[in-house]
């Protein structure tokens, strides 16, 4: 299909994943630094994604040994490891 040869689409679609997983992150983790609050969010559900993206990072290296892959899980993990200890710092703090 035009010259691209299906590798190269599928590394363009885990790309444009990435950047756009890494990015619908953003405005949870600047909404948590300016406002000092966290009480409408669930620390379960943080906890539950950052277990799901932990597995599928160990799963990339481990089985798929494919770096693209495992950098776009790495982020995933980061960004909702972040989101998780600012909501249970900012907890913390208001008590």
């Amino acid at each position: 299909m035009f010259g691209i040869n299906p590798n190269q689409i599928s590394w363009m679609i885990l790309f444009i994943v990435t950047i756009t997983s890494a990015i619908a992150y953003l405005p949870q983790i600047i909404k948590l630094i300016k406002t000092r609050e966290s009480d409408d969010i669930s620390v379960i559900s943080w906890v539950i994604w950052l277990g799901q993206y932990t597995l599928m990072l160990i799963y990339s290296i481990i089985f798929t040994v494919d770096i693209w892959l495992c950098l776009a899980y790495f982020i995933e993990f980061i960004a909702c490891l972040t989101i998780l200890l600012l909501v249970i710092k900012l907890k913390k703090v208001k008590r």
